[in-house]
Parts: structure tokens; C-alpha cells; sequence
């Protein structure tokens, strides 16, 4: 069967991060974190004052179940959630 190269290409590109995930998250289960927790937690840290929505849409995640591990993580004070500055409505995670 003939697969054309961009189908290779894609394959390849996914199979790699879905690797990469897998070793990092076999490194991280001695600190008790989950891929979740990681991938929000990164996020946050590559955007700094980005809404919860936002982190949503980019993980791929529901916003019910983001609430509950973020809110999980304030508790833990590994993240501020502060008030957005023009809408009383979001906060903004740092």
C-alpha cells in the first residue's frame, strides 16, 4: 500500500509527541503530577496572565474540567488566579 508523505510526515510528528509525553510523564511520577497537570501548568507558564478559557481551548480540555484542576493547583499555591483588569468576569492565572 502507498502512503503519501504528508500522511508519513503527520504520522510521524504525532507518534513523536505522543513519545515525548509518555517520557515525561514517566519522569514526572515521582513529583505526583499528572500529564494534566503539566500540560496546564506549561501552558500558563508560556502565557502568563492567559485566561481560563483560553487554557481550554489550546489543551483541548473542557472548561469543567479545567476549573476543577486549577482550582486543585491555587490551592496548592503552585498558581494566582488575579482579577482581570477591564472584565470582572475572567480571572487571569499566573
Amino acid at each position: 500500500m502507498y502512503i503519501e508523505f504528508e500522511q508519513q510526515l503527520g504520522f510521524l510528528l504525532h507518534d513523536t509527541s505522543r513519545l515525548i509525553r509518555k517520557c515525561l510523564a514517566a519522569r514526572l511520577v515521582d513529583l505526583n503530577i499528572s500529564e494534566a497537570r503539566w500540560r496546564v501548568l506549561g501552558t500558563i507558564g508560556r502565557f502568563p496572565g492567559i485566561g481560563q478559557t483560553q487554557i481550554a481551548d489550546l489543551l483541548a480540555m473542557t472548561k469543567a474540567s479545567l476549573g476543577s484542576l486549577v482550582d486543585k493547583l491555587e490551592q496548592e499555591q503552585l498558581i494566582e488566579r488575579k482579577a482581570h483588569p477591564t472584565d470582572r468576569r475572567p480571572k487571569l492565572i499566573n
